[in-house]
C-alpha cells in the first residue's frame, strides 16, 4: 500500500505491512495476535487517536454497513465505545514523519508544491 485508508476487519496473514510506505491501515484485532503477525521494519502500530485524528474509521465503518450490510462492522458501531479499542492504526514511519512535517510547513502563501518539497528535504537530510 503506498496511499490511502484500509480498513481489516477480517484476519491477517503473518508479514502484514512488509513493505508498506504510506498510507494508512486499520485492523480490528479481536484474536489479539496482529502484532505478532505484523513487519514491523516501516511501521508503527498505534491505538485509535494516539497518532492523529482517527474519525476516519468510523466513517468508513458506517459506509461499509451502508453499501455492504455487513453485520461485523454493524456490530462494531453498535458497541462503538468497546470495540475501538480492538483496532490497531498500522502506520508508516516515513509516512507519518512526512504527514507531521506537510502540516508544520503550511502556512498561507505557501504553494502546497514547495510545503511538500522543503518536508521532503527536512525528512531526508534527517537521516
Amino acid at each position: 500500500m503506498t496511499g490511502g485508508v484500509a480498513v481489516i476487519l477480517g484476519r491477517t496473514g503473518r508479514n502484514f505491512a512488509a513493505g508498506m510506505s504510506g498510507g494508512v491501515a486499520y485492523v480490528y484485532d479481536w484474536t489479539h495476535d496482529f502484532a505478532k503477525k505484523c513487519n514491523r521494519d516501516l511501521v508503527d502500530l498505534y491505538h485509535l487517536d494516539e497518532a492523529g485524528d482517527d474519525s476516519i474509521l468510523k466513517e468508513l465503518l458506517k459506509k461499509h454497513v451502508q453499501y455492504t450490510d455487513s453485520e461485523t462492522a454493524r456490530k462494531i458501531l453498535d458497541n462503538w465505545d468497546t470495540e475501538k479499542k480492538t483496532f490497531i492504526k498500522v502506520y508508516p514511519r516515513d509516512y507519518h514523519k512526512m504527514r507531521k512535517l506537510i502540516r508544520e510547513y503550511t502556512k498561507p502563501g505557501i504553494s502546497e508544491e514547495k510545503v511538500i518539497e522543503k518536508a521532503f528535504y527536512t525528512a531526508t537530510s534527517q537521516d
